[in-house]
């Protein structure tokens, strides 16, 4: 017997071990199909499409929203504001040795960035800002269920927008704070899409994933994986490889 050893990561009052003990011999090869054991841990419910940067820094955020609307606003599995789990997952909680504080202050930065460069492209084609906030009514979405203030309201980016940033130092600290999250964000988030799932996790995942897809561990693995069950006809046990995933909270030991 193998045991599959992983933790959820954060969990008040601290990191919970857990082992499934699954069969698990070597792996197997035949006829295309590997053969390995592991545990499903969860299934995909809900996603985004794929994000795409536009330039530097700049995501589509908007589609990136819908996994966490109308949601409970504290994760049930590490007690953290939905917010502060949005931004985590989309740079797979790699915060380094940098106190969350400074993250937390570089994804508002970054947000207030990210939503500014997006209005201007639009201006620059003919689209005023206000009419534009209007076609991302996600992202407004999400500052409205936003309790911890770190979600610009769509009331005060026109302003935002529109000023000197050459003239008004806040703006300016907002330019310098934002680099640390967009650097990050971007080598994770491209092609990728964020999801939820039925168990409430949220997690980042392969661009081809779908509703109905499942989330996986195996052993010796470190990350979980995306699996897609067989057409009906196919034998028994039979999956599709998808990718691998983050799954906040979860770890893979």
């Amino acid at each position: 017997m193998s045991c599959i050893s992983y933790r959820r990561d954060f969990s008040a009052p601290g990191p919970r071990l857990s082992c499934v003990e699954h069969p698990a011999p070597d792996l197997t090869f035949h006829d295309n199909t590997l053969g390995v054991h592991g545990v499903q841990i969860a299934r995909i419910d809900g996603r985004s499409e794929p994000l795409e940067d536009v330039e530097a820094f700049v995501v589509d955020f908007e589609e990136g929203a819908k996994p966490f609307l109308g949601q409970p606003r504290i994760y049930q599995y590490t007690n953290e504001p939905l917010i502060e789990v949005f931004w985590r997952t989309l740079i797979v909680n790699r915060t380094l040795d940098i106190p969350v504080e400074q993250w937390h202050h570089s994804f508002k930065s970054w947000w207030i960035s990210n939503l500014c460069s997006r209005t201007n492209l639009s201006y620059n084609t003919g689209t005023p800002v206000r009419e534009y906030l209007k076609t991302i009514p996600n992202a407004q979405r999400l500052a409205e269920q936003d309790d911890t203030n770190t979600i610009t309201d769509h009331r005060a980016i026109p302003e935002i927008c529109e000023a000197d940033i050459a003239k008004n130092p806040a703006l300016e600290m907002v330019a310098r704070e934002r680099l640390l999250f967009g650097q990050n964000v971007v080598d994770w988030v491209t092609r990728r899409c964020l999801f939820r799932t039925s168990e409430g996790y949220y997690g980042l995942g392969p661009s081809s994933l779908a509703i109905g897809d499942e989330v996986w561990i195996m052993p010796r693995s470190h990350v979980p994986f995306i699996l897609r069950k067989s057409p009906t006809g196919a034998p028994l046990g039979q999956y599709s490889f998808i990718g691998e995933s983050y799954v906040h909270a979860w770890r893979v030991l």
